[in-house]
């Protein structure tokens, strides 16, 4: 008898224990979790939090209240890319029971290596009930546990690869493009200097016939008759006016810039006065080379007006002869031949490019 009264005392004592006693107090919605795809990371790699939703019948998870920018992840910061949405995956139910797996992707992009602590998360639910809205029901919550993650110090190999999201397609066709044209450049540039620094060729053919003289002009080079002025006007300069040898130097000096003419205009005779050399300029073509053997021919006629004392310039007037002399100088200097040359070769250049729109009336700009 008194051993069962113990017993009796003893089941009393149990029934008036709470639950929590004997463990914990069973929840209509449990969160398990969360899976985390790394434990271990680097700065700027995605982390996904993967919790497991399990919940009976007659309970609703509040999703709005699981997006990811209600939720706190402590240190970690949200994925621009999913911080609106809600991942849900794997929805699915066994008896009176609903899961799914909802998933959170963060990353970390502070300084602070060491263990982070991310706290845990609460899950709202309410327990639906017959003839009342959802607004109009109180939520309960499921906390889950916080946990700690480890952040290395060592950064990966393309940690700092910092890309654009454009794509701006393939480069290879714009780059064969330039390699084309970059090609054609140096081609047509080694050509052009060529033409440009080779020695210029013994006559250059500026007028529009040349029947006569060609004979001379494959016996005499031009850069020889310019040679023979240069040296004739070094010798003069230490002349006066009144000295003989300074008259039979200026002499030497206008035949050789009459042949110098010939050469350049092979048509003109070699009796020609300074009146007709002027008045076959015209057929020149070249319009900077015919200015300056217009200009080369009235120096010549100065410096003969000297020689015979007729006109103006006539007597041994030393200051009237020097500015003239200074001039011609200065004009056959113009005219060595490598830039006669190079003026020829630039009027051709533009003849062959824009001539032929010229001649239509295509080009009305001066070139």
């Amino acid at each position: 008898m008194r051993r069962l009264f113990l017993r009796l005392l003893l089941a009393s004592a149990l029934a008036a224990l709470p639950k929590t006693t004997f463990g914990q107090e069973v929840s209509p919605l449990i969160v398990e979790g969360p899976r985390i795809s790394k434990t271990v990371f680097t700065n700027w790699q995605n982390i996904e939090l993967t919790y497991i939703v399990r919940y009976m019948k007659g309970y609703e998870p509040l999703l709005d209240d699981m997006k990811p920018r209600n939720m706190f992840f402590g240190p970690l910061e949200l994925d621009p890319e999913f911080a609106d949405n809600l991942d849900i995956r794997n929805k699915r139910s066994s008896g009176g029971e609903s899961y799914f797996d909802v998933v959170y992707h963060l990353r970390y992009i502070k300084e602070k290596k060491e263990e982070l602590e991310i706290p845990g998360q609460k899950f709202s639910y309410i327990q639906l009930q017959a003839g009342k809205e959802i607004t109009e029901l109180s939520a309960e919550h499921f906390e889950t546990q916080k946990f700690l993650l480890a952040y290395k110090t060592v950064l990966t190999s393309n940690a700092d690869d910092i890309k654009d999201p454009i794509d701006f397609g393939s480069f290879s066709g714009p780059a064969w493009r330039w390699k084309v044209a970059s090609g054609g450049v140096l081609v047509f540039g080694l050509i052009f200097s060529l033409l440009i620094f080779r020695k210029p060729v013994v006559v250059v053919h500026i007028g529009a016939a040349h029947t006569q003289g060609t004979a001379l002009a494959s016996q005499i080079k031009i850069e020889d008759v310019y040679r023979n002025i240069e040296n004739g006007f070094r010798k003069i300069q230490i002349l006066t006016t009144s000295d003989l040898a300074m008259r039979s130097e200026l002499g030497e000096i206008c035949n050789n810039a009459k042949l110098l003419i010939r050469l350049y205009v092979p048509h003109i005779g070699a009796g020609a006065t300074n009146a007709e050399i002027i008045s076959e300029m015209k057929v020149i073509q070249v319009p900077w080379v015919a200015e300056r053997l217009t200009m080369l021919s009235l120096s010549l006629k100065a410096a003969d007006d000297f020689l015979y004392n007729v006109d103006s310039v006539a007597g041994e007037d030393e200051t009237l002869l020097k500015p003239a002399l200074k001039n011609f100088w200065m004009v056959v200097q113009e005219l060595h031949p490598y830039r006669v040359y190079l003026h020829t070769l630039w009027f051709r250049v533009k003849e062959t490019v824009v001539g032929p729109f010229r001649r239509r009336g295509w080009w009305p700009w001066k070139f």
